[in-house]
C-alpha cells in the first residue's frame, strides 16, 4: 500500500470524525 493511499485515508477519517463532533456538539448547544 502506498504512502500517499494511507495519508489519504487519514485525511478521510479526520474529517469524518470532525464533522461528527462539529454535529454532536451542534446538538449540544441547540
Amino acid at each position: 500500500m502506498s504512502v500517499a493511499l494511507v495519508e489519504a485515508r487519514v485525511g478521510d477519517t479526520v474529517l469524518v470524525h470532525a464533522g461528527e463532533a462539529i454535529a454532536v456538539v451542534e446538538r449540544a448547544g441547540a
